[in-house]
């Protein structure tokens, strides 16, 4: 259960919320301008990971940010280590390269030219490659190597004090 449960909070951290984010600001940002919709998946794509990056340097400093991502959950790394930082970056960075690439590949012979649709798909396609491979991940940590680096960074354990209590 605590593997489904780890799973879980990272498939919501790092690509629903972060996706969701990006796909409302794209449709914002296209409500008002005239760009062409092939843009879109490149756009929300860019929008999600901006979004993810902020809340996480916004976390190392005040954890309460992560309810940002909806399930607040600071790292262990500290300022002094970046190297878990730029490992978590690059996990999340690689599946959004991917869908994008994804979604790019299967246009080619598919004309969509909603850009809602598009975006959607770009950020669909991320997080499902994301989630499927931090589900085979639990159980062979060497797929890891699929989101870029093998083995996600350590977080602290929650104890309550991020609900405002402590759990014994």
């Amino acid at each position: 259960m605590e593997k489904f449960r780890t799973w879980a909070i990272s498939v919501v951290r790092t690509s629903i919320v972060p996706g969701i984010v990006g796909l409302l600001a794209t449709w914002f940002a296209y409500a008002k301008t005239d760009m062409p919709t092939d843009v879109a998946p490149t756009v929300a794509t860019g929008l999600s990971f901006g979004y993810w990056f902020v809340v996480r340097l916004l976390e190392q400093k005040f954890p309460r940010a992560g309810v940002l991502l909806l399930i607040p959950r600071p790292p262990t790394y500290t300022d002094s280590d970046f190297r878990g930082f730029a490992k978590s970056a690059v996990r999340t960075f690689i599946p959004l390269v991917v869908g994008l690439g994804v979604v790019y590949a299967a246009k080619l012979g598919i004309e969509v030219d909603t850009k809602l649709v598009n975006g959607f798909l770009g950020v669909f396609a991320s997080g499902s490659y994301y989630a499927t491979v931090r589900a085979v991940e639990t159980n062979h940590p060497a797929a890891g190597r699929l989101l870029g680096i093998k083995g996600a960074p350590t977080y602290i354990p929650d104890n309550g004090e991020l609900r405002g209590g402590d759990d014994d």
